[in-house]
């Protein structure tokens, strides 16, 4: 078993999740890659074969390997920065980075372990817009913030939300869910991770007028919380067995 982890050298969240799985099945059963050591790659091949498999060889700068099979993967990063390329023009730069990313994409997208969260065109789940992850969150039954709007004259005057003080949050990992208000929230929030494909997710929630609601839904939780590391280890050692 062998859990990969991407995610940037300063991600205290990604490095206590690591130490929890190492502590769990032993320090060979994850390795954690961060963009820079991608992007700077001796080695990387990667094939699509007729029937839509794939094959990719990784071979780092520093001696290390990224495992070509692993059981799970947990990304936080959006992908591969072109280091290689800071002192070519910048259309050549665009040009590398537009291949960069697809080869980013493609290696991910073709493993056929779980990857959390997934990918897509974009990179990971993490860019997208707020008003996405509100409109799932409505369909699931959750309370949501109102946002603002524009009242008034013909050009418009804008009318900012009501005061919001934060109550709590939820992480849903896979078929797990945590956090203060798990009890009220829990299910459908982990109705909103099944119905967008990204079984880790962590929702915040604010009393606005009076009233408990979603105010943000994050794909990439910091992970602060002993709890909720220990919760997203289990997850990624559960579907890694």
């Amino acid at each position: 078993m062998t859990v990969l982890i991407l995610a940037g050298g300063g991600d205290s969240g990604a490095a206590a999740v690591a130490s929890a799985v190492a502590a769990r099945r032993g320090a060979c059963a994850v390795t954690v890659v961060s963009p820079r050591r991608l992007a700077v790659a001796k080695r990387w091949v990667h094939t699509v074969a007729p029937d839509g498999t794939t094959a990719t060889e990784i071979r780092l700068a520093d001696g290390g390997c990224v495992p070509s099979s692993p059981s799970a993967v947990l990304t936080r990063i959006d992908g591969v920065p072109p280091v290689r390329f800071a002192r070519a023009g910048a259309r050549d730069r665009d040009y590398a980075a537009m291949e960069l990313h697809a080869l980013f994409v493609s290696w991910l997208a073709g493993l056929p372990c779980p990857v959390v969260n997934p990918v897509n065109g974009n990179g990971s789940a993490a860019p997208a817009a707020l008003p996405y992850w509100l409109l799932a969150a409505r369909r699931a039954g959750l309370p949501v913030v109102h946002a603002g709007h524009t009242v008034g004259t013909r050009a418009g005057r804008y009318s900012p939300p009501p005061e919001r003080v934060p109550v709590g949050s939820v992480l849903v990992a896979g078929r797990h869910v945590a956090g203060d208000q798990a009890g009220r929230f829990g299910e459908s929030c982990a109705e909103v991770a099944r119905a967008t494909g990204c079984p880790l997710l962590e929702f915040r929630f604010v009393r606005e007028a009076g009233a408990v609601r979603l105010s943000i839904v994050d794909p990439r939780p910091a992970l602060h919380d002993p709890a909720d590391v220990a919760v997203v280890a289990g997850y990624l050692v559960e579907v890694a067995s």
